[in-house]
């Protein structure tokens, strides 16, 4: 709300009716002369960008900043945003929810398989992340995260996958670290 030149119009969604109406109360306190240019948006972001990506973009640019709670993100909302071609998309990738939910021992329950298969769009991930060993003597094989730079590794299929939908697509999202230097985000930008 602060940048020069400045945008014509916001749009803020949030599904927490209290985080909304907090927002709102900062943007009539700090911004009360641009409050008519602010629309919020209570709901799903994944079904309000819907809605926003099939107005007339044909005159139209904007900047999309996803900043989702955990793994709410679903690729196809992404899609929506890139097939525009008219948005520009800061995405917030939430690194350390996707490493939690792929184990070491390569058993993921069938619902974690599923969420970070609609996340990224493809089950491309489980040949990314995982690797097999030979069979053993019994003809079995053991399924095993490939743990060995896991957050570069993530990195890189995040940003393939954006490639695959976006213009233009910056090469290296930041990696955002804890206090302790523990990787939590990879920060992306895609242009439309």
């Amino acid at each position: 709300l602060e940048t020069n030149p400045e945008f014509h119009r916001f749009v803020f969604i949030d599904k927490d009716v209290e985080s909304l109406n907090a927002l709102r109360e900062q943007v009539e306190a700090n911004f009360p002369k641009k409050l008519f240019r602010v629309q919020f948006m209570e709901g799903d972001a994944n079904e309000r960008l819907e809605e926003i990506t099939n107005w007339n973009w044909n005159t139209r640019r904007a900047v999309v900043f996803l900043d989702p709670f955990a793994l709410h993100v679903k690729w196809s909302t992404i899609q929506r945003i890139a097939k525009t071609r008219s948005m520009d998309m800061w995405l917030l990738f939430p690194a350390m929810a996707v490493n939690r939910m792929m184990p070491r021992s390569g058993v993921i329950p069938p619902d974690w398989a599923s969420k970070l298969t609609e996340v990224f769009g493809s089950a491309d991930w489980e040949s990314v992340f995982f690797e097999k060993s030979p069979r053993d003597m019994f003809g079995e094989e053991q399924i095993r995260k490939n743990s060995t730079a896991f957050f570069e590794r993530l990195s890189k299929f995040v940003t393939s996958r954006l490639e695959d939908e976006f213009f233009g697509v910056h090469d290296e999202p930041l990696i955002l670290k804890s206090s302790k230097g523990i990787p939590l985000f990879l920060f992306c930008f895609a242009a439309g």
